[in-house]
């Protein structure tokens, strides 16, 4: 308990005093540190960075002090809402410095995703390729594949197209596709498996080839989908698809049903009801 009013006043003592002597009231490293990410997390990045630099000039702090407060300070000017990706970039080169591999992964990802922002795209694929090549079995490795399928999905900027943007070429679809499907054979109990099974299923369903759409829509499924919200619209998505563009009846009637009996409380509710008793019509008529 006394850890945690400790937190308490720290951040109210941060919030107080900041741009007048707060790095005096942080305390130890880890005080510092958890004022910081809990600073963060309630979107206040100027009391964040003091936290955090606090921590880097610490000589008392740890190498796993500064990996957090390195970190910490990268995340706050990329993801703050007036983001300074050139300073968000230079935290993240040194990162590759301290927590030996750990701090390399995390390095090369954050650079890959800064280079994306800052539309450097063959740099910022560089890095994520690199982490890809360099440490497969990691859980960053999972994450670079999304950004970079996500980087071969994005429309191209056009000026004489409507909007100034036109749909990604058919080559670079076929990459970000080759990309994720490529890390799903070859680590098929990734922990973000069910997150690219869903990329992949709405990328195909863009491209209207339904039969492969639903079986990745499906899989996500299996795996399990964190999100109540995203499982719904998963599951709704497979029953439409199946009812619609598959006439696949029975399909549709398993996922119909599954959504009736998960989500009664969603606006889709009274639609997936009377599409189930439809669908069941359906396969009536068709014995």
């Amino acid at each position: 308990m006394r850890r945690y009013l400790r937190l308490a006043l720290a951040v109210l003592l941060l919030a107080l005093s900041a741009g007048c002597g707060a790095e005096a009231v942080l305390g130890e490293p880890e005080e510092a540190l958890a004022a910081g990410w809990q600073a963060y997390s309630l979107g206040d990045f100027e009391f964040a960075e003091t936290a955090f630099l606090h921590v880097t000039q610490d000589e008392e702090a740890t190498e796993e002090h500064r990996y957090s407060a390195l970190l910490g300070l990268a995340s706050t000017h990329h993801f703050n809402t007036r983001p300074n990706l050139e300073a968000a970039a230079r935290y993240y080169e040194r990162l590759a410095g301290v927590a030996g591999e750990r701090g390399a992964r995390q390095s090369l990802l954050g650079l890959g995703m800064v280079e994306l922002a800052r539309e450097e795209v063959s740099r910022g694929r560089g890095h994520l390729h690199e982490l890809i090549d360099l440490h497969p079995e990691s859980r960053e490795a999972g994450e670079a594949v999304l950004y970079l399928a996500d980087s071969y999905f994005r429309p191209e900027e056009d000026g004489e197209a409507v909007g100034g943007f036109r749909p990604a070429r058919a080559s670079a679809l076929q990459q970000g596709l080759e990309v994720l499907e490529e890390r799903l054979s070859a680590h098929p109990d990734d922990p973000l498996a069910s997150v690219m099974h869903m990329m992949l299923g709405r990328q195909y369903v863009q491209m209207a080839e339904f039969r492969r759409a639903v079986e990745h829509l499906q899989a996500a499924l299996r795996l399990g989908v964190a999100s109540e919200t995203n499982r719904a619209e998963v599951t709704w998505q497979v029953a439409r698809i199946a009812e619609m563009e598959l006439q696949d009846y029975e399909l549709a009637e398993e996922h119909y049903a599954i959504y009736a009996r998960d989500f009664p409380r969603t606006q889709q509710y009274y639609r997936a009801a009377r599409s189930l008793e439809r669908v069941r019509e359906l396969q009536q008529e068709a014995q």
